[in-house]
């Protein structure tokens, strides 16, 4: 094992950082991670609102015109076993993913000696999720937890080697919507969650929107028109203010979150929403990923 490692750090696949007295292998950015269309269908069928699940995902890597690539090509569910040791702390598998200890190193193991690198995952279910939540639910929902952020630290150890990988959040919720949230963080190579890269994507859209907008050029009549019609959305405001500002608020926060989405078809960063296919999620040069 350790050889093959040393072997994907000659690549450049793998460097090294400094953590304490330890060196402790990351991937190089920036970097690819391709998900076949095949493993998009499997953790849809198997995603369930009502449970945490989760295992390891296969990375095969490789590199072209030095290009990195990690091509998701298996998965590996590892059973929750948070449930057989009674806790104190209210933890269950609805609300958390704790692996079986041995599936889950026997599994690590079978990854690494097939020459791939192993992607830890587990899915936040959405059971409880009700109607006026689910204006909120990409923003809630779809978010690491403080314990996801935790681990998401923690390094594999092989004899005298360590490594760390990237972490993946998967999130759907059928009575909602048929499309997945899949989102890679932390892993000294991503941020510990999404809010940065949805407050940078949301700026960028409106950034869009305004460059759009100022470019339109409106005629002395349409101009009026438009101003007849802001000052009676004004006036209806006032009139109607108990019911419209409810909505208005509502509106307001299903715009902001859907300005956050990232697309397959839009070479996205760390995370995606998809409904099927193929995705290629985008990790760039990292601050933190240096000596």
């Amino acid at each position: 094992m350790q050889k093959k490692l040393l072997h994907f750090k000659e690549k450049n696949f793998l460097f090294a950082k400094i953590k304490g007295e330890n060196d402790i292998l990351h991937f190089t950015t920036p970097f690819d991670i391709t998900i076949i269309s095949d493993i998009t269908s499997e953790l849809k069928n198997e995603y369930r609102k009502y449970e945490e699940k989760g295992g390891l995902m296969w990375a095969r890597p490789s590199s072209s015109h030095g290009r990195i690539k990690y091509i998701v090509e298996k998965i590996t569910w590892v059973r929750n076993a948070i449930e057989d040791t009674p806790n104190d702390e209210g933890l269950n598998k609805s609300n958390c993913y704790r692996p079986d200890a041995i599936k889950f190193f026997e599994a690590l193991d079978t990854i690494f000696k097939a020459g791939c690198f192993p992607l830890r995952f587990h899915t936040h279910p959405t059971e409880d999720v009700s109607e006026p939540y689910l204006i909120f639910h990409e923003n809630f929902v779809n978010e690491t937890s403080g314990g996801d952020r935790k681990s998401s630290e923690t390094p594999y150890s092989f004899e005298e080697i360590q490594i760390l990988t990237p972490r993946c959040l998967v999130v759907g919720n059928k009575s909602y919507s048929d499309e997945l949230f899949i989102g890679f963080y932390d892993g000294g190579v991503a941020p510990k969650d999404f809010k940065s890269t949805k407050d940078l994507t949301r700026k960028e859209k409106i950034d869009e929107f305004g460059s759009a907008f100022s470019s339109l050029k409106l005629t002395p009549n349409q101009k009026i028109a438009a101003g007849i019609v802001f000052v009676g959305l004004i006036l209806v405001g006032i009139r109607y203010r108990k019911a419209i500002v409810p909505v208005m608020l509502g509106t307001l926060a299903m715009g902001s979150t859907i300005l956050t989405r990232q697309e397959k078809n839009e070479t996205p960063k760390y995370y995606c929403m998809l409904s099927d296919g193929e995705v290629t999620i985008h990790f760039p040069k990292y601050e933190n990923n240096k000596n």
